[in-house]
């Protein structure tokens, strides 16, 4: 769903902040990683990825949800 949503933001010309969302999705797992990993050990990856593409795809959403009712 994320590289629908991503090229859907490059369509509607949202190219800045498709690359803040997924800046923002990167530092969110970085985080996840850099403070969970003593607790979950060798499954905080799995769960850093989940969480960081959850906010990213969350984020990709809100965007083009927002520009679709400017439009209507």
């Amino acid at each position: 769903l994320q590289p629908i949503l991503n090229s859907c933001m490059h369509a509607f010309g949202y190219n800045t902040f498709a690359t803040i969302d997924t800046t923002i999705g990167c530092i969110i797992r970085l985080l996840t990683i850099f403070f969970l990993t003593p607790y979950l050990q060798e499954n905080t990856l799995s769960f850093a990825i989940c969480i960081g593409m959850m906010v990213t795809t969350t984020l990709h959403v809100l965007h083009i949800s927002f520009k679709k009712k400017r439009y209507i």
